[in-house]
């Protein structure tokens, strides 16, 4: 009886002969009365561990919802910027429309202008909505929708801040490198095959990449670590030999160092100041990806940028996804 408990079984118990009550039925006694309490003690601590793993996956959960929600609205700015510059234009175009001597060339200039702010505008909508937290639907899908929408959302804020955007898809031997705001680059992105998941996850993912490089470039030059001249994303698209797409996230920022590394997808864990980061951005990258059966790469060299790479399995039959 002790050899088994002391080999983990805790229902172990000696049996007793003839109800003895020397020394040895009082050390039998004892024994059994001692694996019992251990058998309680150790059921009431797993039930202890269970509700506490409950409530910080709860916790966990919820705070991933806020990060998510905190993402999209971290690009507020540049939002507000791409819908008040053709409502400018859409309200100096109606007053001039308003007037009953404007020549019908002019006219007709001021509808097509009405038109065009109209419909950009109902672009930048249209990725805000597509990559809003919602249930996720499992669909076939190109990754040129989800990366399009987020980099639609950056945009206007890589502009401010001057940071390059570049973009090479390898396909059949071959890479171009492409503008990433050109309508040409997204299909040559649309030309690679296709996944499985939910598109507004991946973009949400996408987005999250690509903030954190714009925040690293942002505070690297401010804090002095990278001159205020650098500031470069590069994005690489190539289908691998197992049939994944692989795509890379890489920035010229001030990267980290090993032991930042280390921790980097840890929930909770961010080397922002307080209040100016969640710590849940790459851990939310790591979740994503991994309900599509993909995986994440990450490297960096402190001082030198850093590099995430994202392999996702390509479509096999209708296969689902976790």
């Amino acid at each position: 009886a002790a050899g088994r408990l002391e080999a983990g079984d805790l229902a172990a118990r000696a049996r007793t002969r003839d109800h003895r009550e020397d020394e040895l039925g009082a050390l039998v006694h004892t024994f059994n009365s001692m694996a019992a309490r251990l058998e309680r003690y150790n059921r009431d601590l797993e039930g202890a561990v269970q509700e506490a793993t409950d409530r910080v996956r709860s916790a966990e959960a919820a705070a991933m919802t806020q990060r998510r929600l905190a993402a999209t609205g971290e690009l507020a700015a540049g939002i507000a910027h791409e819908l008040n510059n053709p409502l400018g234009g859409l309200a100096n175009a109606v007053e001039a429309l308003k007037r009953d001597d404007l020549p019908e060339d002019r006219r007709r200039e001021y509808l097509q202008l009405v038109s065009g702010g109209l419909q950009r505008m109902g672009e930048t909508v249209g990725r805000l909505l597509r990559l809003s937290p919602r249930e996720a639907t499992l669909e076939e899908l190109r990754v040129d929708r989800p990366l399009g929408d987020a980099l639609g959302l950056i945009r206007h804020r890589a502009e401010r801040l001057q940071v390059a955007l570049e973009l090479s898809v390898e396909s059949q031997g071959r890479t171009e490198r492409l503008d990433p705001f050109q309508p040409n680059a997204m299909e040559r992105v649309a030309a690679l095959p296709a996944l499985r998941g939910a598109s507004n996850e991946l973009g949400q993912a996408f987005l999250n990449l690509l903030v954190n490089s714009l925040d690293s470039i942002q505070a690297g030059r401010e804090s002095g670590r990278i001159p205020a001249s650098r500031g470069r994303i590069a994005l690489e698209l190539r289908v691998t030999r197992d049939e994944s797409i692989e795509l890379v996230f890489e920035d010229d920022g001030p990267g980290v160092t090993p032991e930042v590394l280390e921790r980097a997808a840890d929930p909770f864990f961010t080397t922002k100041e307080q209040g100016k980061g969640t710590g849940l951005g790459l851990a939310m990258v790591h979740n994503v990806v991994a309900a599509h059966d993909g995986r994440v790469m990450v490297s960096s060299v402190d001082g030198a940028g850093f590099r995430v790479a994202i392999e996702l399995p390509v479509q096999r039959g209708g296969g689902a996804v976790r």
